[in-house]
C-alpha cells in the first residue's frame, strides 16, 4: 500500500522545527505502516514540505526514476523474498538515479552497528536504529545535509566519476582547512589508495595523523604501506596503534592482513579473533575469522563461525559465497550428510534470489559436487568438477575458486575418481596460485584430503622458487633485459602474480634503460587482464563490502589491496 502525502494542511507546533529542512521533500520507504507514519509525522515537525510514503521497493524504484528527493528514508529489511535497502541503493547508484546530493540514511532493527555497517559506509550518510527519538533522527538528517551541501562538488565529481577532479577539491579543503575538512582528508585519502597513488595517500593519512592523531587515518597510513609491499612496516604501525586503542577493531582487522601477507597465519588468527570479540555479530570478521580457522585446519571453530556467519547474513550484502562453499567441504569432510544438504538449500535459495551471478554459481557447483559425492555419484561430481576447472582460462577465475576445485578433486581422487588424470590439474592450479609461503600453506590445506595432491603442490612452489632464482641470476649479473624477458615468459607460462610481479617490478626499474619500453609496457598490461593479477590472493571475505578503515565508494577504481602482491 502507497500513500502521498503533498503539503499537509496542518502541522502540529513543535521545537523540531528546523529552518534549514523547511521545503524539503523526502521519500519514506518501509513496509511497517506505524513506522511510515512516525517517520512522515516528525518530517513535517521538522518543516518538510513533501513526503512520499511507500513500502514496496519496486514502487520506490520506479518513483525514483522520475524524479529526486531531498531524502531518502529506506528500512533495511522487507521480509525474506525481498531485496534489502541495501540491494536498493546498490541498484540506484549503479543505475545512476540517486545522485550523492541526496540524502539516504537507512533505518534498521538491529541494535548492533555492525549489522548496517555495510549501509552506512556505502551510503556515506548514515544510518538510523528503531525505535528512534525525533532527536536523534533530525541530528542525523542536518549534519548529512550539511555536508552534501558543503561538499557538493565533491560529491558531484564523484557521481561523474571524475575522480582526479574529487581528489584535488578534497586536498584544497583539506589545505584550507575549509569546513568538513577533516571529512575530505579521509575522503581524498581513500580516492588516492583506489587510483594507486600509494605515497600521496601514505603522506596525506600521515598529515592527518600529526594534525589529529586520527585512528583511521593511523590504519591508513598502514594502508598504504601494505599497498606497495611494506609489510612489516605496516605490521609495526598496527601493532603500535592496536595496543594504543584496542577496541579498535578495524585496526586489528588490516593487521590481520599483513601478517597473511608476511606468511604469520597463527597471528592473524588471534588478530581476526580480536577483531571479532570486539563486534562478534559482524558477518565480515565472522567469515574472515571462519575461513582462516578452515585452512588452519581447527575445523570446529571454522565451522562454528561460518555456520553463525551464514544464519546472520545470507541475505546479506556482507555475505561472501566462498563461506557457504568452506561449510560445505568442512561437513563433507565429516561426513555431515545433514549439514550439507542444509549447505545445498542455502545455495539452491540464493540461486532463485541472484541467478546471474557467476561467483555464486561456482559456489553452488561445489556444494552441488560434494553433495553428489555423499550420495556415491562419482561420475556426476567429476563432470561438476570439469566445468569448474573451464573456468580456469577465463580471467575471473580466482584463488577461492582454484581452492574449492582443489578441495574438490582432492576428495574425488580418494574415491579413486580420475585421481592421475586430475594430476595435471593439480599442478596447473599449483603452479599458478603458488605466488607466496601464505597462499602456498592455503593450498596445502585446500589438498589436505589426499596427500599425493599436497605433495604436488609442494612441488610447484619449489619448481617456482628455482626458475625464480634462475631468472634473478641474469639480473645480478648485469643482464635485467634477460631477466625481465624470463619473468615474462615464465609468467605468461604458468600465469603466476609473483613471476609478474618481479618482471614488472624490475621494468619499473630499468625502464629508462630500455629501448623498446612500450612493448614491455604492453606485454605487462596484456599479461595483467589474462592472468586477472588482482584476483591471485585470497578473499578471506573481503570481496563484499568496505575495505577495514575505509570507506565504501561506489566508484569503479579497485581496492589498492587487491593490488598488492602475495
Amino acid at each position: 500500500m502507497e500513500s502521498l502525502s503533498l503539503r499537509p494542511a496542518g502541522r502540529n507546533p513543535s521545537l523540531h522545527f528546523e529552518p534549514e529542512l523547511g521545503g524539503c521533500s523526502a521519500l519514506i520507504l518501509d513496509s511497517d505502516n506505524t513506522s511510515r507514519s512516525i517517520l512522515a509525522a516528525q518530517l513535517r515537525d521538522f518543516g518538510f514540505s513533501e513526503i512520499v510514503q511507500q513500502s514496496r521497493i519496486h514502487h520506490a524504484r520506479e518513483t525514483l526514476e522520475l524524479r529526486r528527493f531531498d531524502v531518502l528514508l529506506c528500512a533495511q529489511y522487507f521480509g525474506a523474498d525481498s531485496p534489502t535497502g541495501q540491494d536498493l541503493l546498490d541498484d540506484l547508484r549503479r543505475d545512476a538515479l540517486l545522485p550523492f546530493s541526496t540524502v539516504f540514511i537507512m533505518v534498521t532493527t538491529e541494535a548492533s552497528y555492525a549489522k548496517v555497517e555495510q549501509a552506512a559506509e556505502s551510503a556515506l550518510d548514515g544510518y538510523l536504529l528503531k525505535p528512534h527519538s525525533a532527536a536523534s533522527l533530525v541530528q542525523r538528517l542536518l549534519a548529512a545535509r550539511r555536508r552534501k551541501q558543503e561538499l557538493a562538488d565533491i560529491f558531484s565529481a564523484l557521481e561523474a566519476q571524475d575522480l582526479p577532479v574529487a581528489i584535488t577539491q578534497c586536498l584544497q579543503r583539506y589545505e584550507s582547512r575549509g569546513v568538513f575538512w577533516l571529512y575530505s582528508a579521509r575522503l581524498g585519502a581513500e580516492l588516492l589508495l583506489r587510483t594507486a597513488q600509494y605515497e600521496p595517500a601514505r603522506a596525506l593519512y600521515q598529515s592527518v595523523v600529526t594534525a589529529t592523531g586520527e585512528p583511521w587515518a593511523r590504519a591508513g597510513v598502514a594502508r598504504a604501506l601494505l599497498s606497495t609491499g611494506q609489510y612489516a612496516k605496516a605490521t609495526q604501525a598496527l601493532q603500535e596503534l592496536t595496543q594504543d586503542i584496542p577496541e579498535y577493531a578495524d585496526a586489528f582487522d588490516v593487521l590481520g592482513r599483513a601478517q597473511l601477507k608476511l606468511g604469520q597465519l597463527e597471528d592473524a588468527m588471534d588478530s581476526y579473533r580480536r577483531a571479532n570479540a570486539l563486534t562478534p555479530s559482524s558477518i565480515a570478521r565472522l567469515q574472515r575469522l571462519g575461513m582462516l580457522a578452515y585452512y588452519l585446519g581447527d575445523a570446529a571453530e571454522a565451522e562454528r563461525l561460518l555456520d553463525q556467519a551464514t544464519h546472520l547474513g545470507q541475505d546479506s550484502r556482507s555475505y561472501d559465497y566462498q563461506t557457504l562453499a568452506l561449510l560445505a567441504l568442512l561437513r563433507t569432510a565429516q561426513g555431515n550428510w545433514a549439514g550439507v544438504q542444509r549447505c545445498r538449500e542455502v545455495a539452491h535459495a540464493m540461486l532463485r534470489k541472484s541467478p546471474e551471478t557467476v561467483r555464486l554459481q561456482r559456489v553452488g557447483l561445489l556444494v552441488e559436487a560434494v553433495a553428489l559425492l555423499h550420495q556415491h555419484a562419482l561420475p556426476e561430481a567429476l563432470i561438476i568438477a570439469r566445468k569448474l576447472a573451464a573456468a580456469l582460462a577465463q580471467a575471473d577465475f580466482d584463488f577461492d575458486l582454484a581452492c574449492n576445485l582443489l578441495s574438490l578433486l582432492s576428495l574425488l581422487a580418494n574415491e579413486n575418481a580420475s585421481r592421475d588424470e586430475n594430476a595435471d590439474l593439480v599442478r596447473q592450479l599449483g603452479h599458478r596460485y603458488c605466488t607466496s609461503d601464505a597462499t602456498t600453506a592455503l593450498l596445502l590445506a585446500a589438498a589436505r584430503a589426499h596427500e599425493p595432491y599436497v605433495q604436488l603442490i609442494r612441488q610447484c612452489n619449489e619448481h617456482l622458487l628455482a626458475v625464480s632464482e634462475q631468472a634473478m641470476k641474469l639480473h645480478l649479473q648485469g643482464d635485467f633485459r634477460g631477466a625481465i624477458d624470463g619473468f615474462l615468459s615464465l609468467a605468461e607460462q604458468y600465469l603466476n602474480a609473483r613471476l609478474f610481479e618481479a618482471a614488472n617490478q624490475l621494468f619499473l626499474r630499468h625502464e629508462r634503460e630500455l629501448p623498446v619500453a612500450q612493448d614491455y609496457r604492453n606485454a605487462i598490461q596484456a599479461l595483467r587482464e589474462r592472468a586477472g593479477v588482482a584476483r591471485a590472493r585470497p578473499g578471506f571475505g573481503d570481496s563484499q563490502g568496505r575495505p577495514p578503515a575505509g570507506v565504501m565508494l561506489r566508484i569503479s577504481a579497485p581496492l589498492p589491496e587487491a593490488m598488492s602482491n602475495w
